[in-house]
């Protein structure tokens, strides 16, 4: 799996956001920050910029910061609503867990993966 596939939807990300109230948030600004951040990550990873990881880390907490607050601002107990907010918990869980693994460029790749595969199961089920 490459990181990369973010490039190709993130920046209409959540067009079509499940049926969920989502409180003082919008979700577009933030789908096209992470895509500006997953760019920056996939530089990093494919060789093409420094692997720096203190750039890293930064770009990272965004992923932890947004995906946190996003799910604090999910309202609604319907299975969706549940589901929706669990997504956003396991990426800034995911993105802990990458954050801890910027010193092993092997490592950091593999949790970054899961990263991206995060997103795009939400895109995949939520159709953005």
């Amino acid at each position: 799996m490459q990181p990369s596939f973010l490039r190709l939807g993130l920046a209409a990300a959540l067009l079509a956001v499940p049926a969920v109230a989502v409180a003082a948030v919008a979700l577009s600004p933030i789908m096209q920050s992470w895509n500006r951040t997953t760019h920056h990550i996939d530089d990093m990873l494919s060789g093409s910029a420094a692997y720096d990881q203190a750039a890293l880390r930064q770009s990272v907490q965004v992923y932890i910061t947004d995906g946190t607050m996003v799910a604090s601002r999910i309202s609604g107990n319907s299975a969706e609503a549940r589901d929706f907010a669990g997504r956003f918990h396991a990426i800034a869980a995911d993105s802990q867990a990458a954050l801890h693994a910027v010193g092993d460029p092997a490592l950091f790749r593999s949790r970054f993966t899961r990263i991206t595969d995060d997103c795009r199961s939400c895109h995949a089920i939520y159709n953005n």
